[in-house]
């Protein structure tokens, strides 16, 4: 009876270990799509535009817009756009775009620890 408990808690742990890593690895395989996503629609944006600073605001608008049903990854986004005299019609263009994802997160109770750009 006593060995029978101890293997029901430590499997346990190690299902609960298991749901954690699997959770943690979805979140940054779904942050790094929707940062794909972001990237793709801020060049679209960016070299459809006549000016840079013009195609920077338009450009970020667009990311924006393509993360604005993900409020959390909205507000830890960061652009670092093409640098302005790098602008023209045949120039390649290059657009950073990152954010921050939790270490470790517990969904059931909403604990986050660290982070991970």
């Amino acid at each position: 009876m006593a060995a029978g408990a101890e293997a029901l808690a430590i499997g346990t742990l190690v299902l609960l270990a298991a749901t954690i890593l699997v959770v943690n690895a979805w979140a940054v395989i779904d942050t790094n799509m929707a940062l794909e996503a972001a990237a793709r629609e801020y060049l679209r944006a960016y070299t459809e535009a006549d000016e840079p600073i013009v195609a920077a605001i338009e450009g970020d608008a667009a990311a924006r817009a393509v993360l604005e049903d993900r409020p959390g990854m909205l507000q830890r986004l960061e652009v670092d756009p093409p640098p302005p005299e790098t602008f023209g019609p045949c120039a390649p263009a290059a657009v950073t775009v990152s954010a921050r994802v939790p270490s470790i997160r517990i969904p059931a109770i909403g604990t986050r620890w660290g982070s991970t750009r």
